[in-house]
């Protein structure tokens, strides 16, 4: 199957929460959609359902839909820490890894991965580049994209901070992540 291109549409999976990862490929395929985004528990979920790597590859396959990004990895940053007032959800996804997103690009064939910072701790622009450059170091041993996502309530606050920190790090497999709904 083709590789995702400029222009192709992808169903975050964040607007279809309630659906199971069977449901949101086909939903995708149905509306014409040639990819979807991850999230590592849907993936976890599935093996545990006895689902095999072959198994989620031929149901993307017959299809037609490749894992544009797995999202959201959100412990990217040294010394990054769990807020205490996390939610179930933001302890779930910061408890899965790097190697854990690696694994999961590697098995299913993702093009790239969504890093997110969610913390009450400040960082410096520079840590965040040094950190950002080197996940991406990282992720290209994975042949894997790198997104940054701004969020109005998190540390890369807005387009102009990713950006900032996306060109600081001068990798070719960075960029940024635009979620109209955290711009506006």
């Amino acid at each position: 199957m083709a590789e995702l291109e400029f222009g192709d549409l992808v169903l975050c999976a964040g607007t279809v929460l309630r659906s199971t990862l069977e449901e949101r490929v086909a939903a995708a395929s149905d509306a014409g959609f040639r990819g979807i985004s991850l999230f590592a528990r849907d993936y976890l979920g599935a093996r545990a359902a006895g689902r095999s790597d072959a198994d989620l590859r031929a149901l993307l396959d017959d299809h037609g839909i490749r894992i544009a990004e797995l999202d959201p990895l959100m412990n990217w940053v040294p010394g990054l820490e769990l807020s205490a007032s996390a939610s179930a959800d933001g302890r779930e996804f910061f408890a899965t890894g790097e190697r854990d997103f690696f694994a999961i690009a590697d098995a299913v064939g993702a093009r790239s991965i969504n890093a997110v910072l969610f913390t009450e701790r400040r960082f410096e622009q520079g840590a965040l580049i040094e950190a950002f450059a080197g996940l991406c170091d990282r992720a290209r041993e994975h042949g894997l994209l790198v997104h940054l996502e701004f969020m109005p309530f998190s540390e890369v606050r807005d387009v102009r901070v990713a950006e900032q920190v996306v060109a600081g790090a001068g990798r070719e497999n960075g960029g940024i992540l635009f979620d109209t709904w955290h711009h506006f």
